[in-house]
Protein backbone atom coordinates (compact mmCIF):
# COMPACT_ATOMS: atom_id res chain seq x y z
CA UNK A 1 0.00 0.00 0.00
CA UNK A 2 1.56 3.47 -0.99
CA UNK A 3 1.83 5.73 2.15
CA UNK A 4 0.01 9.10 1.19
CA UNK A 5 2.69 10.77 2.70
CA UNK A 6 5.12 13.44 0.28
CA UNK A 7 7.75 10.98 0.07
CA UNK A 8 7.13 6.82 0.27
CA UNK A 9 10.32 5.66 2.26
CA UNK A 10 10.84 1.62 2.75
CA UNK A 11 9.83 0.23 6.16
CA UNK A 12 10.76 2.58 8.84
CA UNK A 13 12.63 0.98 12.10
CA UNK A 14 12.45 2.17 15.70
CA UNK A 15 14.44 0.95 18.04
CA UNK A 16 12.75 0.10 20.86
CA UNK A 17 15.87 1.79 23.11
CA UNK A 18 15.29 5.08 20.71
CA UNK A 19 15.38 8.03 23.22
CA UNK A 20 11.60 9.43 24.07
CA UNK A 21 12.74 13.54 23.41
CA UNK A 22 9.55 14.86 24.80
CA UNK A 23 6.55 12.41 25.97
CA UNK A 24 3.70 15.45 25.99
CA UNK A 25 2.54 14.51 29.57
CA UNK A 26 2.91 18.61 29.75
CA UNK A 27 2.49 21.70 28.30
CA UNK A 28 5.23 23.17 30.50
CA UNK A 29 7.81 22.17 28.53
CA UNK A 30 6.25 24.74 25.55
CA UNK A 31 6.35 28.39 24.62
CA UNK A 32 2.76 29.07 24.04
CA UNK A 33 1.50 32.19 22.08
CA UNK A 34 -0.75 34.63 23.84
CA UNK A 35 -3.43 33.98 20.60
CA UNK A 36 -3.93 32.23 17.83
CA UNK A 37 -3.38 28.66 18.96
CA UNK A 38 -5.23 27.36 21.80
CA UNK A 39 -2.81 24.17 24.03
CA UNK A 40 -4.87 22.11 26.53
CA UNK A 41 -3.75 18.50 28.03
CA UNK A 42 -6.04 15.57 26.56
CA UNK A 43 -5.57 11.64 26.40
CA UNK A 44 -2.59 10.51 24.63
CA UNK A 45 -2.15 7.44 22.63
CA UNK A 46 -0.02 7.00 25.88
CA UNK A 47 -0.72 8.92 28.82
CA UNK A 48 -0.91 12.38 28.01
CA UNK A 49 -0.78 14.27 25.17
CA UNK A 50 -0.67 18.32 23.45
CA UNK A 51 -4.00 19.32 22.08
CA UNK A 52 -2.97 22.40 19.62
CA UNK A 53 -6.56 23.97 18.39
CA UNK A 54 -5.51 26.49 15.68
CA UNK A 55 -7.77 30.12 15.39
CA UNK A 56 -8.71 30.76 11.85
CA UNK A 57 -6.11 32.69 10.34
CA UNK A 58 -3.30 32.25 12.54
CA UNK A 59 -0.64 31.85 10.01
CA UNK A 60 2.33 33.16 11.56
CA UNK A 61 1.80 31.89 15.14
CA UNK A 62 4.44 29.63 16.67
CA UNK A 63 4.08 26.69 19.68
CA UNK A 64 7.55 26.40 19.83
CA UNK A 65 8.98 22.46 21.99
CA UNK A 66 11.85 22.48 24.16
CA UNK A 67 14.12 20.53 22.17
CA UNK A 68 17.23 21.18 20.91
CA UNK A 69 19.81 19.18 19.38
CA UNK A 70 22.85 17.55 20.72
CA UNK A 71 25.11 14.54 19.74
CA UNK A 72 23.46 11.94 19.95
CA UNK A 73 20.90 13.47 17.60
CA UNK A 74 23.35 12.85 14.72
CA UNK A 75 23.58 8.93 15.67
CA UNK A 76 19.94 9.24 15.23
CA UNK A 77 18.45 9.24 11.42
CA UNK A 78 15.47 11.17 12.29
CA UNK A 79 12.05 11.38 14.63
CA UNK A 80 8.98 9.92 14.75
CA UNK A 81 5.73 11.46 16.43
CA UNK A 82 2.22 10.47 16.52
CA UNK A 83 -0.83 12.62 15.31
CA UNK A 84 -4.42 12.53 15.96
CA UNK A 85 -6.27 14.62 13.98
CA UNK A 86 -9.72 16.62 13.35
CA UNK A 87 -10.91 14.79 10.45
CA UNK A 88 -10.37 18.01 7.95
CA UNK A 89 -8.38 18.42 5.15
CA UNK A 90 -6.57 21.06 6.70
CA UNK A 91 -2.99 20.20 7.50
CA UNK A 92 -0.23 20.34 10.15
CA UNK A 93 3.48 21.37 9.90
CA UNK A 94 6.44 20.81 12.18
CA UNK A 95 9.43 23.40 11.39
CA UNK A 96 12.70 22.85 12.05
CA UNK A 97 15.45 26.11 12.91
CA UNK A 98 18.91 25.24 12.73
CA UNK A 99 20.14 28.97 13.72
CA UNK A 100 19.61 31.97 15.43
CA UNK A 101 19.67 34.25 12.46
CA UNK A 102 16.46 32.04 11.37
CA UNK A 103 18.05 31.48 7.87
CA UNK A 104 18.47 27.65 7.89
CA UNK A 105 14.76 26.19 8.55
CA UNK A 106 13.08 23.08 7.61
CA UNK A 107 9.57 22.09 7.24
CA UNK A 108 7.64 18.89 7.37
CA UNK A 109 3.81 18.86 6.76
CA UNK A 110 1.64 16.34 8.10
CA UNK A 111 -2.04 15.99 7.26
CA UNK A 112 -5.11 15.30 9.88
CA UNK A 113 -7.45 13.69 8.51
CA UNK A 114 -7.29 10.97 10.50
CA UNK A 115 -8.84 10.91 14.23
CA UNK A 116 -7.34 7.67 14.94
CA UNK A 117 -3.61 8.18 16.49
CA UNK A 118 -1.26 7.98 13.11
CA UNK A 119 3.04 7.85 13.51
CA UNK A 120 5.24 10.01 11.57
CA UNK A 121 8.15 8.68 10.73
CA UNK A 122 10.77 11.63 9.38
CA UNK A 123 14.39 10.96 8.36
CA UNK A 124 16.24 14.50 8.78
CA UNK A 125 17.63 14.50 5.54
CA UNK A 126 13.52 14.48 3.93
CA UNK A 127 12.99 17.67 6.33
CA UNK A 128 12.48 20.01 3.38
CA UNK A 129 14.76 23.67 3.05
CA UNK A 130 12.28 26.02 3.47
CA UNK A 131 14.20 28.92 2.39
CA UNK A 132 16.33 30.33 -0.89
CA UNK A 133 19.28 32.05 0.84
CA UNK A 134 23.04 31.49 0.73
CA UNK A 135 23.23 29.78 4.21
CA UNK A 136 21.68 26.53 2.47
CA UNK A 137 24.73 25.42 1.34
CA UNK A 138 23.34 22.33 1.84
CA UNK A 139 19.51 20.78 1.17
CA UNK A 140 19.35 18.15 3.77
CA UNK A 141 20.26 17.88 7.76
CA UNK A 142 22.54 15.62 7.75
CA UNK A 143 25.72 15.12 9.89
CA UNK A 144 27.76 15.34 7.35
CA UNK A 145 26.40 19.11 5.94
CA UNK A 146 26.76 21.96 7.10
CA UNK A 147 23.35 21.07 9.78
CA UNK A 148 23.98 18.33 11.47
CA UNK A 149 20.73 17.69 13.90
CA UNK A 150 23.05 18.41 17.07
CA UNK A 151 22.64 22.42 15.59
CA UNK A 152 18.82 21.96 15.78
CA UNK A 153 17.50 25.13 17.64
CA UNK A 154 13.94 24.89 17.87
CA UNK A 155 11.36 22.12 17.13
CA UNK A 156 7.72 24.05 16.35
CA UNK A 157 4.57 23.61 14.95
CA UNK A 158 4.67 26.91 12.45
CA UNK A 159 3.37 28.06 9.48
CA UNK A 160 5.14 30.41 7.72
CA UNK A 161 3.86 33.21 5.43
CA UNK A 162 3.97 31.50 2.00
CA UNK A 163 0.81 29.60 3.39
CA UNK A 164 -1.54 32.30 3.11
CA UNK A 165 -4.96 32.08 5.24
CA UNK A 166 -5.03 28.75 7.01
CA UNK A 167 -8.93 27.94 8.34
CA UNK A 168 -9.19 26.64 12.32
CA UNK A 169 -8.39 23.08 12.60
CA UNK A 170 -7.03 21.08 15.84
CA UNK A 171 -4.60 18.42 16.20
CA UNK A 172 -3.09 16.25 18.72
CA UNK A 173 0.94 15.67 19.05
CA UNK A 174 2.50 12.81 21.31
CA UNK A 175 5.64 10.61 21.86
CA UNK A 176 8.30 13.11 20.07
CA UNK A 177 11.32 10.70 19.95
CA UNK A 178 14.77 10.25 18.23
CA UNK A 179 14.59 7.36 15.95
CA UNK A 180 17.94 5.21 15.59
CA UNK A 181 17.20 3.75 11.75
CA UNK A 182 15.25 4.36 8.99
CA UNK A 183 15.92 3.03 5.65
CA UNK A 184 16.50 5.85 2.69
CA UNK A 185 14.54 6.18 -0.32
CA UNK A 186 17.17 5.14 -2.54
CA UNK A 187 15.56 4.88 -6.00
CA UNK A 188 16.67 6.69 -9.23
CA UNK A 189 13.60 8.19 -10.84
CA UNK A 190 15.47 9.74 -13.57
CA UNK A 191 13.82 9.13 -17.04
CA UNK A 192 16.06 7.83 -19.47
CA UNK A 193 15.80 9.38 -22.85
CA UNK A 194 12.85 12.32 -23.59
CA UNK A 195 11.94 13.60 -20.34
CA UNK A 196 8.38 14.37 -21.33
CA UNK A 197 7.92 11.16 -23.36
CA UNK A 198 5.03 9.88 -21.33
CA UNK A 199 2.68 13.40 -21.51
CA UNK A 200 3.57 13.66 -25.41
CA UNK A 201 2.38 10.59 -26.26
CA UNK A 202 -0.66 11.25 -24.12
CA UNK A 203 -1.21 14.37 -26.24
CA UNK A 204 -0.35 12.93 -29.63
CA UNK A 205 -3.02 9.93 -28.60
CA UNK A 206 -5.86 12.97 -27.48
CA UNK A 207 -5.56 11.23 -23.69
CA UNK A 208 -6.92 13.60 -21.19
CA UNK A 209 -3.77 15.15 -19.34
CA UNK A 210 -3.47 16.09 -16.14
CA UNK A 211 -0.92 19.08 -15.03
CA UNK A 212 -0.02 20.44 -11.92
CA UNK A 213 1.40 24.20 -12.19
CA UNK A 214 3.71 25.00 -8.94
CA UNK A 215 4.99 28.56 -8.99
CA UNK A 216 4.52 32.22 -7.86
CA UNK A 217 2.58 35.17 -8.27
CA UNK A 218 3.91 34.82 -12.12
CA UNK A 219 1.13 31.98 -11.99
CA UNK A 220 -0.99 32.82 -8.94
CA UNK A 221 -4.57 33.20 -9.98
CA UNK A 222 -5.08 35.28 -6.95
CA UNK A 223 -2.26 38.22 -8.22
CA UNK A 224 -3.72 41.22 -9.89
CA UNK A 225 -2.20 40.74 -13.22
CA UNK A 226 -4.02 37.00 -13.46
CA UNK A 227 -7.07 38.22 -12.15
CA UNK A 228 -9.17 38.14 -15.46
CA UNK A 229 -10.52 34.69 -15.82
CA UNK A 230 -8.31 33.68 -18.86
CA UNK A 231 -5.31 35.84 -18.99
CA UNK A 232 -3.24 32.75 -16.88
CA UNK A 233 0.09 31.42 -19.24
CA UNK A 234 -1.88 28.04 -17.64
CA UNK A 235 -5.32 29.27 -18.75
CA UNK A 236 -3.33 30.21 -21.90
CA UNK A 237 -1.93 26.90 -22.22
CA UNK A 238 -4.91 25.04 -21.99
CA UNK A 239 -6.64 26.71 -24.45
CA UNK A 240 -3.61 26.21 -26.66
CA UNK A 241 -3.42 22.77 -25.83
CA UNK A 242 -6.71 21.91 -26.93
CA UNK A 243 -6.98 23.75 -29.88
CA UNK A 244 -3.92 21.99 -31.67
CA UNK A 245 -4.99 18.29 -30.10
CA UNK A 246 -7.81 16.52 -29.21
CA UNK A 247 -6.53 16.21 -25.29
CA UNK A 248 -8.47 17.85 -22.39
CA UNK A 249 -5.94 19.78 -20.32
CA UNK A 250 -7.11 19.42 -16.62
CA UNK A 251 -4.88 22.00 -14.77
CA UNK A 252 -4.75 22.19 -11.07
CA UNK A 253 -2.71 25.64 -10.09
CA UNK A 254 -1.18 25.54 -6.50
CA UNK A 255 0.82 28.73 -7.19
CA UNK A 256 1.35 30.96 -4.09
CA UNK A 257 2.71 34.79 -4.66
CA UNK A 258 5.79 35.50 -2.99
CA UNK A 259 6.74 31.70 -2.66
CA UNK A 260 10.23 29.87 -3.58
CA UNK A 261 10.55 26.61 -5.08
CA UNK A 262 11.39 25.06 -1.76
CA UNK A 263 7.96 26.65 -0.40
CA UNK A 264 6.29 25.06 -3.17
CA UNK A 265 8.11 21.63 -2.59
CA UNK A 266 6.38 21.75 1.34
CA UNK A 267 2.76 22.88 -0.19
CA UNK A 268 3.08 19.70 -2.37
CA UNK A 269 0.71 17.95 0.46
CA UNK A 270 -2.08 19.91 -0.39
CA UNK A 271 -2.51 18.70 -3.44
CA UNK A 272 -1.02 15.23 -3.72
CA UNK A 273 -4.01 13.43 -2.25
CA UNK A 274 -6.23 14.25 -4.62
CA UNK A 275 -4.04 14.29 -7.26
CA UNK A 276 -1.21 11.55 -6.47
CA UNK A 277 -0.07 11.18 -9.51
CA UNK A 278 -0.08 14.11 -12.40
CA UNK A 279 0.87 13.52 -15.78
CA UNK A 280 3.02 16.88 -15.64
CA UNK A 281 4.28 18.82 -12.93
CA UNK A 282 5.33 22.54 -13.56
CA UNK A 283 7.54 24.53 -12.23
CA UNK A 284 7.90 28.23 -12.42
CA UNK A 285 9.03 29.91 -9.68
CA UNK A 286 10.97 33.27 -10.41
CA UNK A 287 13.32 36.16 -8.56
CA UNK A 288 11.66 35.41 -5.27
CA UNK A 289 14.52 32.24 -5.32
CA UNK A 290 16.80 34.35 -7.16
CA UNK A 291 17.14 37.44 -5.08
CA UNK A 292 17.34 34.60 -2.05
CA UNK A 293 20.24 32.55 -2.72
CA UNK A 294 22.38 35.65 -5.32
CA UNK A 295 24.29 32.65 -6.64
CA UNK A 296 24.13 30.34 -9.46
CA UNK A 297 25.61 27.14 -7.60
CA UNK A 298 22.60 27.44 -4.46
CA UNK A 299 20.16 27.99 -7.16
CA UNK A 300 20.82 24.68 -9.24
CA UNK A 301 21.09 22.69 -5.96
CA UNK A 302 17.78 24.30 -4.25
CA UNK A 303 16.17 23.12 -8.07
CA UNK A 304 17.59 19.64 -8.57
CA UNK A 305 16.33 19.06 -5.25
CA UNK A 306 13.05 20.08 -6.03
CA UNK A 307 13.00 18.10 -8.71
CA UNK A 308 13.98 14.92 -6.92
CA UNK A 309 11.72 15.74 -3.80
CA UNK A 310 8.62 15.91 -6.58
CA UNK A 311 9.36 12.93 -8.34
CA UNK A 312 9.54 10.77 -5.06
CA UNK A 313 6.38 12.12 -4.17
CA UNK A 314 4.67 10.98 -7.15
CA UNK A 315 6.70 7.84 -7.70
CA UNK A 316 8.58 8.86 -10.33
CA UNK A 317 5.06 9.17 -12.62
CA UNK A 318 5.13 12.48 -13.45
CA UNK A 319 7.00 14.32 -15.83
CA UNK A 320 8.59 17.28 -14.90
CA UNK A 321 9.09 20.16 -16.93
CA UNK A 322 11.25 23.56 -15.69
CA UNK A 323 10.12 27.21 -16.81
CA UNK A 324 13.72 28.58 -17.23
CA UNK A 325 12.41 32.38 -15.56
CA UNK A 326 12.35 35.68 -16.99
CA UNK A 327 14.75 38.71 -16.07
CA UNK A 328 12.42 41.53 -14.98
CA UNK A 329 11.57 44.06 -17.12
CA UNK A 330 14.52 46.36 -17.43
CA UNK A 331 17.32 43.76 -16.48
CA UNK A 332 18.36 42.36 -19.65
CA UNK A 333 20.66 39.76 -19.37
CA UNK A 334 22.09 41.01 -16.34
CA UNK A 335 21.78 37.69 -13.98
CA UNK A 336 22.93 34.80 -16.96
CA UNK A 337 23.48 32.57 -13.67
CA UNK A 338 20.31 32.20 -13.83
CA UNK A 339 18.99 30.55 -16.78
CA UNK A 340 22.62 28.66 -17.04
CA UNK A 341 21.55 26.87 -12.66
CA UNK A 342 17.90 26.13 -13.78
CA UNK A 343 19.49 24.18 -17.29
CA UNK A 344 21.87 22.57 -15.44
CA UNK A 345 19.54 21.60 -12.70
CA UNK A 346 17.40 20.33 -15.93
CA UNK A 347 20.51 18.24 -17.54
CA UNK A 348 21.62 16.75 -14.52
CA UNK A 349 17.65 15.49 -13.24
CA UNK A 350 16.91 14.75 -17.31
CA UNK A 351 13.12 17.08 -16.58
CA UNK A 352 12.42 19.12 -19.58
CA UNK A 353 13.14 23.00 -20.22
CA UNK A 354 11.00 25.55 -21.77
CA UNK A 355 13.38 28.42 -22.51
CA UNK A 356 11.45 31.82 -21.13
CA UNK A 357 15.03 33.48 -20.09
CA UNK A 358 15.89 33.72 -23.78
CA UNK A 359 12.73 34.31 -25.53
CA UNK A 360 12.52 37.13 -23.11
CA UNK A 361 15.65 38.76 -23.11
CA UNK A 362 15.94 38.62 -27.08
CA UNK A 363 13.30 41.07 -27.56
CA UNK A 364 13.36 44.56 -28.35
CA UNK A 365 12.93 46.72 -25.92
CA UNK A 366 9.32 47.87 -27.26
CA UNK A 367 7.84 44.49 -27.72
CA UNK A 368 9.21 43.56 -24.77
CA UNK A 369 7.75 46.67 -22.41
CA UNK A 370 4.23 44.60 -24.11
CA UNK A 371 5.18 42.31 -22.14
CA UNK A 372 5.09 43.54 -18.46
CA UNK A 373 2.64 44.63 -16.35
CA UNK A 374 4.99 46.19 -13.70
CA UNK A 375 8.65 45.87 -13.49
CA UNK A 376 8.80 42.42 -12.22
CA UNK A 377 5.33 40.93 -13.33
CA UNK A 378 3.94 39.85 -17.13
CA UNK A 379 0.66 41.07 -18.74
CA UNK A 380 -2.15 39.36 -20.13
CA UNK A 381 0.42 39.10 -23.27
CA UNK A 382 3.50 38.12 -21.45
CA UNK A 383 1.46 35.24 -19.96
CA UNK A 384 0.62 34.10 -23.65
CA UNK A 385 4.23 34.21 -24.59
CA UNK A 386 4.67 31.59 -21.15
CA UNK A 387 2.14 29.42 -22.74
CA UNK A 388 3.36 29.25 -26.10
CA UNK A 389 6.86 28.26 -25.28
CA UNK A 390 5.40 25.52 -23.06
CA UNK A 391 3.38 24.28 -26.01
CA UNK A 392 5.81 24.18 -28.28
CA UNK A 393 8.04 22.15 -25.71
CA UNK A 394 4.88 19.56 -25.41
CA UNK A 395 4.25 19.49 -28.86
CA UNK A 396 7.60 19.20 -29.78
CA UNK A 397 9.15 15.26 -31.09
CA UNK A 398 11.85 14.22 -29.09
CA UNK A 399 13.58 16.40 -26.25
CA UNK A 400 15.68 19.37 -26.46
CA UNK A 401 15.33 23.04 -25.19
CA UNK A 402 12.70 25.04 -26.50
CA UNK A 403 12.53 28.73 -26.91
CA UNK A 404 9.97 30.78 -28.66
CA UNK A 405 7.81 28.24 -30.18
CA UNK A 406 10.76 26.50 -31.46
CA UNK A 407 12.66 23.36 -30.43
CA UNK A 408 16.77 24.12 -30.59
CA UNK A 409 18.62 21.20 -30.45
CA UNK A 410 19.47 19.98 -27.19
CA UNK A 411 20.10 16.06 -26.20
CA UNK A 412 18.51 14.44 -22.99
CA UNK A 413 20.55 12.70 -20.58
CA UNK A 414 19.31 9.22 -19.38
CA UNK A 415 19.27 9.38 -15.81
CA UNK A 416 21.99 6.46 -14.84
CA UNK A 417 22.83 7.92 -11.53
CA UNK A 418 21.54 6.65 -7.72
CA UNK A 419 20.09 9.30 -5.76
CA UNK A 420 20.18 8.63 -1.68
CA UNK A 421 17.62 9.98 0.89
CA UNK A 422 16.25 12.24 -1.59
CA UNK A 423 13.00 12.34 0.05
CA UNK A 424 10.17 15.55 0.57
CA UNK A 425 8.40 16.96 3.17
CA UNK A 426 7.22 13.13 4.36
CA UNK A 427 8.42 10.36 6.30
CA UNK A 428 6.39 7.17 6.73
CA UNK A 429 2.85 7.29 7.75
CA UNK A 430 0.76 4.96 9.36
CA UNK A 431 -2.87 4.94 9.13
CA UNK A 432 -5.34 8.15 7.85
CA UNK A 433 -7.59 8.71 4.93
CA UNK A 434 -7.37 10.51 1.56
CA UNK A 435 -7.59 14.15 2.27
CA UNK A 436 -8.27 16.76 -0.55
CA UNK A 437 -6.16 20.11 -0.93
CA UNK A 438 -6.65 23.46 -1.27
CA UNK A 439 -4.40 26.19 -2.44
CA UNK A 440 -3.58 29.55 -0.61
CA UNK A 441 -3.03 33.08 -1.97
CA UNK A 442 0.46 34.65 -1.49
CA UNK A 443 0.95 38.31 0.45
CA UNK A 444 3.89 38.60 2.97
CA UNK A 445 3.89 38.62 6.60
CA UNK A 446 6.57 38.85 9.45
CA UNK A 447 6.62 37.13 12.76
CA UNK A 448 9.12 36.67 15.15
CA UNK A 449 12.25 37.15 12.61
CA UNK A 450 10.36 35.44 9.91
CA UNK A 451 10.22 37.95 7.00
CA UNK A 452 7.55 37.39 3.41
CA UNK A 453 8.82 39.14 0.21
CA UNK A 454 5.93 39.37 -2.08
CA UNK A 455 8.25 39.59 -5.56
CA UNK A 456 7.26 37.13 -8.26
CA UNK A 457 8.65 35.44 -11.71
CA UNK A 458 8.36 33.25 -14.27
CA UNK A 459 8.29 33.48 -18.13
CA UNK A 460 7.30 32.00 -21.51
CA UNK A 461 6.70 32.65 -25.20
CA UNK A 462 3.98 33.02 -27.47
CA UNK A 463 3.12 33.12 -30.79
CA UNK A 464 -0.28 34.13 -32.16
CA UNK A 465 -2.83 32.55 -29.92
CA UNK A 466 -4.00 36.07 -29.37
CA UNK A 467 -6.68 36.32 -32.82
CA UNK A 468 -7.71 32.29 -32.31
CA UNK A 469 -8.83 32.83 -28.54
CA UNK A 470 -10.49 36.13 -29.36
CA UNK A 471 -12.80 34.14 -32.43
CA UNK A 472 -13.23 31.26 -29.77
CA UNK A 473 -11.42 28.64 -32.41
CA UNK A 474 -10.87 25.24 -30.91
CA UNK A 475 -10.43 21.72 -32.68
CA UNK A 476 -13.59 19.60 -32.50
CA UNK A 477 -13.04 17.45 -29.74
CA UNK A 478 -16.39 15.81 -29.86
Amino acid sequence: MRHLALVVLAAAVVTADAAVLDSCDSVATLAIPPSGCAVTQVAGRVGQAWQLAWADNSGGVTVTTALRGSAPWDAADGISFWVKGDGSTELGCVEIIANAAYSKRYAYTFRIDSTAWTQHIVRWADMVPEFSNPAMVDPVIAPATTTPPSQIEAIRFHKWYYWGTVAAHTYAIDDIQLVDTIAPDTRDLRPVGDPLARVKARLQADLPVSVVTMGDSLTDLNHSAQRIPGTSWPAYLEQRIEFATGSDLSITNVAVGGSQTPQGVVLMQRWLPTLPRPDLVVILFGYNDVDGVGNGTTLEMMMKDAVRRVRAATDGASDILLINNIPDRDDGDARPYVPAAILAAATDQNAGLADTYTLFTNQTDAVRTTWYSDQVHISSAGQNSVAGVVEAVLLASGGGTTTGGTTTGGTTTTGTGTTTGTGTTGGTTTGGSTTSGGGAGGGSSSSDNDTGCGRGGGAAAAIGVGLMLALGLRRNRG
